[in-house]
């Protein structure tokens, strides 16, 4: 230990190759990914450093030093032709996520290799105490979804993940047309995990979708636009819906269904709008088996239909869909008016009841939306 610093002091390592790899070793185990790269600048006698891909310094020794980041990159390639630097890059599965580098053209015991090895260790144990968190971010949430916690049990779970409860939070919900598999592939933020430092977001998968809660700052759009990015990459139909201003866990769960409303609105990046509420718990209610229900409220229509080739279900879909207008009903239709109604009061006989009242209006619509939108077996 240095006195005058508080810090580990990192061995020097010798021109023996066995012994300069397992001093290399020790440094790591003392020091972690900075004992990595000091020990690499000790056994080197060269400045030393781990860059992200964009040429971000991860870690260096010595601390603060100018590099040459275009001659880093062309060093790191495989088939590259010796430019003075020693470089190599750091994969994750199958990813690059950085490059190591020695400002140095010799590097006989390929000690620039060894220690890329030793990081990659390091950011696989560091990545499974981050997913260890986010496990516990991903049960919390899908609790809050599904009203498992109350207010007062969600706000102390929001505090445990590093969320204050009193500050301005808003949902982000990502989805498009891929495997669950390939949500779980969102690029993670190597500058956070290296740094030991919490993320400034949630980043989960809920119900297929990815979930994030962003502080609601200036850079919710900017944070937007790169998952939408990110789900056009991976799936077709890609959209995502982002809330309005929320507070505590109560506000997180309903900014969750604003995001999803929004995110159904369509393709591309949607902010919420009205609430279709109907819409909402046709899309979100696991419990109930609303394709069933609404199979059976519409079986006699759909039964008749099947035997006579007629289309009394499509004409009541498009009757309420154009606000019960006769003109714009019959026009969509290319039938007479008179027809049209002969059709109303077919419909009306085989269902047994007015479909004039409030009540059977916003019934005969939500069960049409669910033939529609939950997929049956």
């Amino acid at each position: 230990m240095d006195s005058s610093t508080g810090r580990a002091t990192v061995p020097a390592l010798s021109g023996d190759p066995g012994e300069s790899l397992r001093s290399l070793i020790r440094a790591a185990r003392s020091g972690g990914l900075q004992g990595v790269i000091a020990g690499l600048h000790r056994a080197l006698g060269a400045d030393t450093a781990l860059f992200d891909l964009n040429g971000n310094t991860l870690a260096a020794a010595p601390a603060r030093t100018l590099w040459d980041y275009a001659q880093v990159l062309e060093a790191s390639k495989p088939s590259s032709l010796p430019v003075g630097v020693a470089a190599s890059r750091v994969y994750v599965d199958n990813e690059p996520v950085a490059i190591l580098a020695a400002n140095t053209g010799n590097d006989p015991q390929r000690l620039v290799d060894a220690g890329v090895d030793l990081v990659t260790l390091e950011i696989g144990r560091l990545r499974a105490r981050q997913e260890g968190k986010r496990e516990l971010t991903q049960h919390f949430i899908d609790d809050l979804i599904h009203g498992r916690v109350s207010e007062g049990e969600g706000n102390s779970r929001l505090r445990g993940i590093g969320f204050d409860p009193r500050q301005q939070y808003r949902v982000l919900l990502g989805q498009s047309q891929t495997r669950r598999e390939r949500l779980l592939s969102v690029p993670w933020n190597i500058h956070t995990l290296l740094s030991n430092q919490s993320e400034p977001f949630v980043r989960v998968v809920v119900e297929g979708r990815i979930f994030m809660l962003v502080p609601s700052d200036p850079m919710v759009d900017h944070i937007a636009k790169s998952l939408l990015h990110h789900m056009s990459e991976i799936g077709s139909m890609a959209s995502v819906g982002v809330s309005s201003t929320h507070v505590g866990a109560a506000g997180i769960r309903a900014g969750y269904f604003e995001a999803l409303a929004a995110a159904e609105a369509g393709p591309g990046l949607q902010h919420p709008g009205a609430v279709d509420l109907g819409h909402l718990l046709i899309l979100t209610n696991t419990q109930v088996p609303v394709r069933d229900i609404a199979a059976s409220t519409l079986k006699p229509l759909l039964d008749y239909d099947t035997s006579h080739g007629s289309e009394l279900v499509r004409t009541l879909r498009i009757f309420l869909t154009a606000d019960r207008s006769f003109a714009s009903t019959a026009e969509e239709l290319f039938i007479h008016r008179n027809t049209l109604r002969y059709r109303l009061r077919q419909i009306k006989e085989l269902l047994g009841h007015e479909i004039t009242a409030t009540r059977q209006i916003s019934n005969l619509w939500l069960v049409l939306k669910a033939l529609e939108e939950v997929p049956g077996d």
